[in-house]
């Protein structure tokens, strides 16, 4: 942009390459694009920083593409996080945000990476952190696996809103989504595949008729971008994000409806294996049977129109595939 009034920003994404992260980039590289084709005056762009482990995978390729971003191979960035700053020749004073999304690891390892990308960012002067998180559905968090990223949470707003960092200019977002509806389709991993299959079969023996919410991870990125382009309507909040919600048997039949076909499912019995070893999701099964995500969906709506219910994400998907 050659205008001198026009702004550019760097903004910093741990877990870029996630289907998160990279709606984020995503959202803010057409906007990037489409302001630097108007010439918009007094307008902010952002210069955009991605970490990723593998340069040459597909994912970082295809972010390498966009408009405004730069990708920046670092192995370890997650474990440490200064090291990454560093490696990508930003010092004190050059980060205006810090976007972060751990992957699925240990929750122990997932609060230590969560906190130390925090203190990294809060050293070089970030000012402003987005912290994507997951839906409690209360106050406390119902398991270890939830208790990581609350752990996170509370570490982000004891240093942003420390009296020092307030007071100039620091400021975080809590995105608190639902469960994704990417992980309805056919084409995500296999390990989500069990996942839904734990969804449908193995999670809702107390509350059938509990109504389960859902969001569209392109929906948690257009969000989050939001946060970073008006960080003073998203400064110091909290946000439990879903688009939809509805019962299983309302589930299954709106997806058949939309994909012709049933959701794809693996073996009950080997998911029931599963929910036995593995903590994470057996906490989020009982959670959800038992209390649910707590996102107020008409509020939402009407701060962010365009969510998505999962029609308009399925049609979304076929139409992008010519399906």
């Amino acid at each position: 942009m050659s205008d001198s009034k026009s702004k550019t920003k760097t903004l910093v994404v741990f877990g870029a390459t996630g289907n998160v992260g990279s709606a984020l980039i995503n959202n803010l590289a057409h906007t990037y694009q489409a302001l630097v084709k108007n010439n918009t005056a007094t307008s902010t762009v952002f210069s955009i920083v991605a970490f990723v482990r593998d340069p040459n995978a597909g994912s970082a390729k295809r972010l390498s593409a966009l408009p405004g971003v730069r990708i920046v191979h670092v192995q370890n960035y997650m474990d440490e996080p200064a090291k990454a700053f560093e490696a990508a020749g930003l010092g004190k004073g050059e980060v205006y945000g810090v976007f972060s999304n751990q992957g699925y690891v240990d929750p122990k390892v997932e609060e230590a990476q969560g906190k130390a990308i925090i203190d990294a960012a809060a050293a070089l002067g970030c000012s402003h952190f987005v912290y994507n998180s997951v839906d409690m559905g209360r106050s406390s968090p119902p398991g270890p696996a939830f208790t990581s990223k609350y752990n996170v949470e509370e570490h982000l707003k004891s240093i942003f809103s420390s009296p020092t960092n307030a007071s100039t200019g620091f400021g975080w977002t809590i995105i608190r989504p639902s469960q994704f509806m990417d992980n309805l389709l056919p084409s995500s991993a296999f390990m989500f595949k069990l996942s839904r299959t734990m969804l449908l079969r193995r999670t809702f023996y107390t509350h059938p008729e509990r109504k389960h919410q859902m969001v569209s991870t392109r929906d948690i990125g257009r969000v989050s971008a939001r946060a970073f382009e008006k960080p003073e309507e998203f400064k110091s909040r909290t946000i439990c994000l879903s688009g939809d919600e509805f019962t299983m048997p309302e589930l299954e039949a709106i997806y058949k409806e939309e994909m012709g076909e049933p959701i794809k499912e693996t073996f009950a019995t080997l998911v029931s294996i599963v929910k036995l070893l593995v903590p994470f999701l057996r906490q989020m099964a009982e959670a959800q049977d038992q209390e649910g995500f707590s996102a107020d969906i008409p509020l939402l709506r009407k701060e962010f129109p365009d969510l998505e219910d999962l029609r308009a994400f399925l049609r979304r998907y076929r139409a992008e595939r010519g399906l």
